[in-house]
């Protein structure tokens, strides 16, 4: 068996370990749906429904069907393995759970795999993107989080990556084919079109010629979503999704709060679970630097700036119930890329620097691996009681999983 195939089953294998799922009611549709579909034939949950009960917020009433709240295609890419399971006769409704974990894990997996591969095609070594797409698959939420629970951030990765893979080929019929893959990252997620404008960009400025096929081809997925939208949220031109909770949260947040919440709070704060992005700061002047040869860098720098921007208005910037930055997952492709120009211009030639960043490494990979393993902690219940715990370095995330893995180590101990 080759190092490539061992190194991606690795991946896949450390992600799956303890079958631990970390799944919340925004991860409910994606684990029925596969149910539904192979058993009903449809995308409608009523099931499901408890009589005389309300629905749970991932799911609503429309035209007297039960459907989703979120987007589907999460949901969607559960199928395959649910199918896979009932053909050898396993009953996937009780198994849901096991079998979304499976699902996960394999799209984070992949997610891995392609970025590495476009990595490959950016870096001067394989060494190197060896390095970052580690870095990317255990320092960061993409374990933590993503690789969790059928959240749709690991679909986003997923498309994001296959996208980049085929940009970093730099040729116009790779570059015209990511127009689809981008395409469903924004359907999956809407705030991934401030990812894939600027890379569209890339595509225009880059393959000019191929434009027209990348459009076409990005068009797909939103066909796609608007005949799913007309059969079952009763108009083609709806985003076939809606909030549950539009009262409490939407774009009315302060802007200063949040941005400063999304990159430091001991609980939530970019910086505080992967401190390797602080180092993408030196890739800024490279990346305009080198614009006209390699201008996916400054794409990326632009769109990571503008999602994160954004979501900063978010009122609910924390996500809710979750571990680390869950609403900058999608971030973490460009942030991870852009510190390929950061580590070639300056940490791999200074001493101070590289033991610097790879000791901000090895706490990444340390922090989200608790993180993965003693998800809840009973952060988010004190969260709901008083959100300025959302500041407190005591009561905060991290210190809660260090402290409940700590307790579960000296059990262990004991016991033996």
């Amino acid at each position: 068996m080759s190092r490539r195939v061992l190194e991606r089953i690795a991946v896949f294998a450390i992600y799956l370990a303890g079958f631990h799922y970390a799944g919340s009611g925004d991860t409910q549709p994606a684990e029925l749906l596969p149910v539904t579909l192979l058993t009903e034939g449809n995308l409608d949950f009523r099931e499901f429904a408890e009589a005389g009960k309300p629905l749970p917020y991932g799911f609503r009433l429309q035209s007297g069907r039960v459907i989703s709240t979120y987007p589907i295609v999460p949901g969607l890419l559960n199928v395959p393995v649910f199918a896979a399971a009932r053909v050898l006769g396993v009953d996937v409704y009780a198994e849901r759970i096991r079998l979304s974990m499976i699902s996960a894990s394999l799209i984070s997996a992949f997610s891995v795999l392609f970025l590495f591969l476009a990595l490959e095609r950016l870096a001067a070594r394989r060494s190197t993107a060896l390095l970052f797409a580690g870095a990317y698959a255990f320092g960061t939420c993409v374990w933590s989080v993503a690789s969790r629970g059928m959240f749709q951030h690991g679909p986003s990765l997923l498309f994001q990556t296959i996208a980049l893979w085929l940009l970093a080929r730099d040729g116009p019929r790779s570059a015209a084919w990511s127009g689809l893959f981008l395409g469903f990252a924004v359907v999956n997620r809407p705030t991934n079109a401030l990812i894939a404008i600027p890379l569209a960009a890339v595509v225009f400025l880059r393959h000019r010629e191929r434009f027209a096929a990348f459009c076409v081809l990005a068009a797909i997925p939103l066909a796609l979503r608007s005949i799913y939208a007309a059969l079952y949220w009763g108009s083609p031109l709806s985003m076939a999704q809606a909030d549950p909770f539009p009262s409490v949260s939407n774009f009315g947040g302060n802007a200063a709060v949040g941005l400063a919440g999304l990159l430091v709070s001991p609980s939530r704060g970019l910086f505080v679970y992967s401190p390797i992005f602080l180092f993408a700061v030196l890739a800024v002047a490279p990346a305009i630097r080198r614009r006209r040869e390699q201008p996916i860098h400054l794409a990326l720098l632009a769109g990571a700036s503008a999602l994160l921007l954004v979501t900063s208005k978010w009122t609910i910037w924390w996500g809710g119930h979750n571990f680390g930055y869950r609403l900058l997952i999608e971030m973490v492709p460009a942030l991870t890329i852009l510190l390929l120009p950061a580590w070639e211009t300056t940490l791999a030639k200074v001493r101070g620097w590289r033991v610097a960043f790879l000791a901000c490494l090895a706490f990444s990979v340390f922090l989200h691996g608790f993180g993965a393993m003693s998800q809840p902690t009973g952060f988010n219940q004190k969260l709901d009681r008083d959100r300025a715990v959302l500041w407190s370095v005591r009561d905060s995330d991290p210190v809660l999983a260090l402290g409940r893995a700590g307790s579960g180590f000296r059990r262990i101990i004991g016991a033996r």
